[in-house]
């Protein structure tokens, strides 16, 4: 691989960071307490990724499609973890378990479902599937913006799922343009197909810090909202 592709593949998938501004949207059902009274079990399913904007010119769709789905199980790992920390200790705790991610994904593949299907199919389906009374369906829709740096030749590591999962990479000290970011959350039950959450966030991020810590940034203040809590 060329090492100009490698900083342009490793800038659009996995390299937004620091989150500059956002603004939030937040729907909870009216009857939620009444209809999730007997829940147990929420599983988060593989976040949707959509990558708009102009595409370097020697981008296949295999390649763009590569991005989009390791993306996905980045973001839908970070939110788990989220969701985990926004328990401040046990002080809001869930009146819920959440599906191991590494679970969901595995049942997903057992009935012939990749992360990129999973994205189209009924939420209320999924969750009837995986054995849970929830599912939470997310997409993320980047908006990218190529800035004249691109064409640096900087040698960067092919292993770029391992920077979502945590290792991050440092980028160039000048590498300052902006991705706007936005995300759509939705919790959705399994007998009725019925909405109980829904949040939406638009942001920018800057390209400066590792990746994995935009991924938790973007995924923070939504879990932070999130609903099934024990102590309200």
């Amino acid at each position: 691989m060329k090492p100009v592709f490698k900083l342009v593949f490793l800038l659009t998938s996995l390299t937004m960071v620091a989150l500059l501004s956002s603004c939030h949207r937040y729907y909870t059902a009216p009857d939620f307490d009444a209809i999730t009274a007997n829940h147990k079990t929420v599983a988060v399913l593989p976040f949707k990724m959509v990558l708009t904007g102009r595409l370097p010119n020697d981008w296949t769709e295999e390649r763009k499609e590569k991005i989009e789905t390791l993306e996905s199980e980045a973001f839908q790992r970070s939110f788990l973890n989220e969701i985990y920390r926004s328990t401040r200790n046990g002080k809001k705790n869930f009146k819920v378990n959440f599906q191991n991610v590494d679970k969901t994904n595995a049942l997903l593949k057992e009935n012939n479902i990749d992360v990129r299907e999973s994205w189209y199919i009924d939420p209320q389906e999924l969750a009837q599937l995986l054995g849970v009374d929830a599912v939470v369906r997310a997409e993320v829709r980047k908006h990218r913006y190529l800035s004249n740096w691109e064409s640096l030749a900087i040698d960067w590591a092919d292993d770029i799922l391992a920077a979502a999962l945590g290792t991050g990479t440092i980028l160039p000290w000048n590498a300052t343009k902006t991705n706007d970011v936005d995300i759509s959350l939705t919790v959705v039950e399994n007998e009725n197909g019925t909405v109980l959450f829904n949040a939406s966030r638009t942001c920018q991020v800057d390209w400066r810090q590792p990746a994995n810590d935009a991924i938790d940034g973007i995924n923070r203040s939504i879990a932070k909202a999130f609903p099934y809590r024990a102590n309200k």
